[in-house]
């Protein structure tokens, strides 16, 4: 038996001629468009946003930080009547199989939204001084910016460092408990420990 001779025909794609170099034409389109978006043409002004979205693949962090971000906090203690680091780790655990630390979300979308860092405190002035620590009367929030190694430096491994190492110039504050706040929640907790122990 004779093996089949291979197919002399041509595969044509789908559609007619005609179609065809339509969907070309749409090709040309958006290979230009993906190529004056990352010479700095002002693409964005003349093709839809839904459409522009596509031809961004040139440039997908053009604006990336040359720093990394750490958010952090400082409390005022009421015993020492002195700012130091608070470890908020404790008050907010990670989601199990998912790592995502609701402090450093909230403080990374509403670090601008003074209701939010109102509440974010008095979140944490409660947890703290119901965990039987020394109590707080109130937060300073921040953000230290960590420069990032230029391409080819060594990079340490991470390890978490204790603010007081980190110069005033790596650090960004969000939010400060008024002095009256801290002084009148300081009162309150020494007054209630002070009822307890009775």
């Amino acid at each position: 038996m004779q093996p089949d001779s291979p197919s002399t025909t041509v595969a044509k794609g789908p559609g007619s001629r005609r179609v065809r170099w339509v969907f070309v034409g749409f090709a040309l389109v958006y290979l230009a468009g993906v190529w004056l978006d990352a010479v700095g043409a002002p693409v964005a002004d003349v093709v839809p946003r839904p459409l522009f979205y596509f031809m961004q693949v040139s440039r997908l962090f053009p604006n990336a930080l040359d720093f990394a971000i750490e958010y952090r906090v400082e409390a005022y203690s009421c015993e020492e009547r002195r700012w130091s680091e608070l470890d908020v780790r404790p008050f907010f655990p990670l989601r199990a199989n998912d790592k995502e630390n609701r402090f450093d979300r909230a403080m990374f979308f509403y670090r601008r939204s003074g209701p939010v860092m109102t509440a974010l405190d008095a979140y944490l002035v409660t947890a703290n001084n119901r965990a039987g620590t020394s109590p707080i009367g109130g937060v300073m929030l921040l953000s230290l910016r960590i420069p990032i190694p230029a391409p080819g430096q060594a990079i340490a491994p991470y390890r978490r460092r204790p603010l007081f190492e980190y110069p005033a110039p790596f650090r960004k504050y969000w939010y400060r408990t008024s002095l009256e706040e801290v002084h009148a929640r300081c009162d309150e907790e020494a007054a209630r420990r002070e009822s307890t122990s009775l």
